[in-house]
């Protein structure tokens, strides 16, 4: 599986931290027995030491979320979804929300005292194909504080006409073993791939000493290429000491660094809400210190036996979805409850925006790409000056262009007054003196009143982008690749803004789609057999690398991996607003409406109806207009230094330029830097979105660095005045430089690996099957049918047959 480098769930790191920080005084919430005070947080560290193990932590973080340790699964077979971000195996993506991996497992275990075999078949969300062979042989509880086990796993490689190859040691393999070693606890793993002729591999073996976390060494090996790198580490109860770089032939250290344990910077990757008082939603009262539960979807099972999940994110089917203009909705059985429900489709997906307006402050930062005076279109950085209520324009190296964008700019173009926050990942409109607006989405659902009708009366407005019209909205796959990634619907120079469009219901009349929305061409302002449904007209799956067409059913392959995926979206508003609203001129006026489409499964619509046909609404992420405080972060008081390699930085101001590999040095970063600023922060159930970070270089620290991490028990109240507090579930922390000479004085350092008793050919080899076996299997081999009473698990959360 493809590991990414630097993983930030470093949970069997080569240092455990010290204790979780103390929440902050409060009420009732906190009270013995709350979900609040029940919730413990599992920490891990972040380092460039974990490029060795990252793969070890996302084989742990599978493990734990698919569940072979319920009961029905010991000698069973079962299906579930795996976070692929959660579990290290694929970038975060703001556009394309979550991205789930299907798991067929299959279970055999003789005794409760026996070792559990699993086989998995694991199926990536871009369609990549594994297999593991996983011996579960101790808990953590017998074996503190990893447990003992062996996970092993080839890429399950198909050809074109879908004949799957064998386990190859020369493509992507690898394996990790967690077992005990007289009082030592050791830790063994490596990874290979190629790709293009690229070679990357990884290496290591750890050595907790006594089975004591505090006193570990390790040693690895990292290859890309040509070129093998070496690092090595030692570390006591408060220091850590690690060799950056080793001479790959003698063992001897090139260069090396000091570390404190006991002053780290914290970053929340999992942060859970709680109510903070007695709280009543509708007709239920929820008790302080309650967990905010957030009814985002649930599994099921269609009529031929196909498993499924249907989410706020969209909808998965085991094997691929087979929905099309003409087979449009599906009749599906929850399997938590046996009801019966309709899913219906619609080729893309249609949300309301909610302008929000704040206030500028003085030295407030933004992205912005266009002309003003001597300025081409290009990427600059736009400085707030609240003096002149104007934006100063930076150059992307942070040099003054000299050049002002101006209140006068805007008025003749508005659309010189969009920008990027990298604070609220977000697009923001200027007014053009003291305030900014953008918007929020909130995703159109079966249970709109819009839905009940035949068609909804529409306006595109062109200032928000290209509106979409003619023969050309109806985006065959050809039109589309042969474009080389051209995402425009409209016909050359036309314009069509202004023009009337329908917003299909569920019962649109014989020869429409429902859920879709539909271009007056004829002009008639009737929807007619002369209109223009705006959608691509073909699928895309990603899994078997092609595309299938609507107006025929053909199937063919795709243009390969790596091509942008088909995609575009329109912003609409009623008729009626258009009307009455002076044409809807500005987003003050009429409530937006946008309109995303594509090729991807994710891009499409679905809408829930129950068997009675009533519209039927998941639960929508809580929202929150949150000035932050650096007195509310878990790391008031504490200062990092670190290297930032992405260009959309929320403080990028304050890292000076790049060096020659495109690398920002961030000096002293502390929760100051965001003192004040307002931001946009979401709720899903699972964890706080919205905080601003960025990725950071290789160097000594993990992926993604979090600037803000609310502390446990901080108020986020919502617009309607509901009070909640949070507690992070789970964490990773950064160390900071030590005193000089610490880990001399301590005895830890090294200056060759041989003094903590290690040689270079104590690092795994990749090609010995003899001691780490990979699987035998082929995919040929995974089973077809599931357990009676196999349990739906959706990254580790599970429903079990009543």
């Amino acid at each position: 599986m493809k590991i990414l480098k630097h993983n930030h769930l470093s949970r069997l790191a080569v240092a455990i931290l010290a204790a979780a920080s103390t929440p902050i005084a409060s009420a009732d919430y906190t009270a013995a027995g709350t979900d609040y005070a029940s919730l413990t947080l599992q920490k891990w560290t972040e380092d460039s030491a974990n490029d060795l193990i990252s793969m070890v932590d996302s084989f742990a973080c599978i493990i734990k979320n698919t569940r072979g340790d319920l009961e029905p699964h010991a000698n069973g077979s079962w299906r579930a979804l795996i976070d692929e971000v959660a579990c290290g195996l694929a970038e975060r993506d703001n556009q394309s929300g979550k991205k789930y991996a299907k798991v067929t497992s299959t279970s055999s275990r003789a005794s409760n005292t026996a070792n559990q075999e699993i086989v998995s078949y694991f199926k990536s969300a871009q369609g990549s194909r594994y297999i593991a062979n996983i011996t579960l042989r101790e808990d953590a509880t017998a074996l503190p504080p990893f447990g003992s086990w062996y996970f092993s796993f080839y890429n399950n490689r198909f050809g074109r006409d879908g004949t799957p190859h064998a386990l190859d040691l020369t493509k992507e393999n690898g394996f990790t073993d967690i077992a005990q070693d007289g009082s030592d606890i050791v830790i063994q793993t490596a990874e290979y791939s190629s790709e293009w002729g690229q070679v990357e591999a990884s290496a290591a073996k750890i050595v907790m000493v006594g089975g004591d976390d505090d006193t570990v060494k390790f040693l690895g090996s990292d290859t890309e290429g040509s070129t093998t790198t070496a690092i090595a580490g030692q570390t006591n109860a408060n220091l850590y000491f690690k060799a950056t770089d080793l001479n790959t032939t003698t063992g001897a250290v090139n260069a090396s660094v000091c570390l404190d344990r006991s002053t780290t910077w914290q970053n929340n990757y999992r942060t859970k809400l709680f109510y903070k008082s007695d709280t009543t939603v509708g007709s239920t009262t929820y008790a302080a210190g309650s967990e905010v539960e957030l009814n985002g979807g649930f599994g099921f099972r269609t009529s031929d036996g196909t498993d499924g999940f249907f989410g706020n994110f969209g909808i998965w089917v085991d094997g691929g979805s087979t929905f099309t203009p003409t087979t449009n909705s599906m009749t599906v059985t929850k399997q938590s409850d046996s009801s019966e429900y309709t899913i219906y489709w619609g080729p893309g997906r249609l949300s309301s925006l909610s302008a929000v307006t704040e206030t500028l402050s003085n030295g407030d930062r933004f992205r912005w790409s266009n002309a003003v005076g001597s300025l081409s279109f290009d990427n600059y950085f736009v400085e707030y000056e609240a003096s002149s209520q104007s934006f100063n324009i930076l150059q992307s190296d942070e040099t003054d262009t000299g050049v002002n964008l101006t209140q006068a700019h805007i008025s003749s173009d508005p659309w010189k007054g969009w920008m990027w926050s990298d604070m609220k990942m977000e697009n923001v409109q200027w007014d053009g003196t003291t305030g900014i607006s953008y918007n929020k989405r909130t995703k159109v659902q079966a249970d709109a009143s819009s839905v009940a009708e035949t068609y909804t009366k529409a306006r595109c407005l062109s200032n928000y982008g290209t509106c979409p019209g003619g023969a050309d909205a109806n985006m065959s796959y050809a039109t589309w690749s042969t474009g080389s990634g051209n995402q425009t619907f409209a016909t050359g120079a036309a314009d069509f803004s202004g023009d009337l469009y329908f917003w299909t219901g569920k019962e649109p009349g014989t020869g429409y789609q429902a859920f879709t929305i539909y271009h007056d061409t004829d002009g008639d302002s009737a929807l007619s057999s002369g209109d223009t449904p705006v959608q691509f007209n073909f699928s895309f799956d990603w899994a078997a690398n092609e595309y299938t067409a609507y107006t025929d059913g053909a199937t063919a392959q795709s243009w390969g991996d790596g091509v942008m995926q088909p995609f575009a979206n329109f912003t609409f508003v009623t008729d009626a607003d258009y009307q009455a609203n002076n044409s809807c001129s500005t987003a003050s006026d009429c409530t937006l409406y946008e309109y995303n489409i594509g090729g991807a499964e994710w891009n499409h619509g679905y809408y829930l109806f129950d068997s009675d046909g009533t519209g039927t609404a998941l639960d929508p992420e809580l929202e929150f207009s949150h000035t932050y405080a650096a007195a509310d972060d878990v790391n008031n008081g504490v200062s990092i230094t670190v290297q930032s390699a992405d260009g959309y930085n929320p403080v990028r101001g304050s890292c000076g330029a790049a060096n020659g590999d495109g690398v920002y040095t961030c000096t002293n970063l502390s929760p100051s830097a965001i003192d004040g600023k307002k931001l946009f922060l979401r709720y899903d159930g699972e964890s706080i979105q919205g905080l601003p970070g960025f990725q950071v270089a290789d160097g000594d620290y993990g992926a993604w660095f979090q600037l803000g991490n609310l502390a446990d028990g901080t108020t986020l109240t919502d617009s309607d005045g509901t009070e909640y507090v949070v507690k992070t579930a789970e964490a990773g922390e950064m160390f900071v430089d030590a005193a000089a000479g610490s880990c001399t004085t301590a005895g830890i350092d090294f200056a060759n690996i041989s003094e903590i008793s290690m040689a270079l050919t104590d690092v795994p080899d990749i090609s010995d099957e003899t001691n780490f076996p990979r699987p035998s299997q082929t995919w040929s081999d995974k089973p077809s049918t599931m357990s009676t009473d196999a349990c739906d698990v959706r990254h580790g959360v599970a429903t079990c047959p009543e």
